[in-house]
């Protein structure tokens, strides 16, 4: 599987050029994931794309990656995929650290501290489906230059 990861649906990948039925589901799995990854982590070339962003782009190269794996692979990380900074609607900034499985327009999520500068000593789980704590946008990676200042400090483990 790691050997083929680069291989693509459309036969234009490496480093056999396998293509169609010839690539087994795992590796076809693999290599979207392997594809997310690299999006959403800088890069020497460019800066890392927002989670949602990288979905899209894996989304529109449909020649490349089986639909029904990328729905899949999109259905389980959900609207806000884990690693997401949001600003919730108390001012609050978190950071989404789960999907909700009931509702993925709700994550899970983790207050880090409040938008004035203002940081928690331990993040503090809140509950989105609250009015207090919805999510009111998304930032994007601190690389990208629309991110929240304490997103340009703070290292997510």
């Amino acid at each position: 599987m790691v050997r083929n990861h680069h291989e693509l649906l459309d036969g234009s990948g490496y480093p056999d050029g396998l293509s169609g039925d010839a690539l087994h589901r795992d590796v076809q799995m693999l290599s979207i994931i392997d594809r997310y990854l690299a999006y959403v982590m800088p890069r020497a070339r460019r800066t890392c794309f927002h989670p949602t962003q990288a979905l899209r782009e894996i989304y529109l190269q449909k020649s490349q990656y089986s639909e029904r794996l990328t729905a899949l692979f999109i259905k389980r990380l959900g609207v806000y995929p884990p690693g997401t900074a949001a600003l919730l609607a108390n001012d609050e900034v978190a950071v989404i650290v789960g999907r909700n499985l009931a509702d993925s327009s709700r994550p899970r999520v983790v207050g880090i501290g409040l938008s004035n500068g203002v940081y928690y000593p331990e993040p503090v789980e809140r509950d989105t489906s609250k009015p207090t704590y919805a999510i009111r946008q998304v930032y994007q990676q601190a690389n990208s230059g629309a991110a929240h200042p304490a997103l340009k400090v703070t290292k997510w483990v």
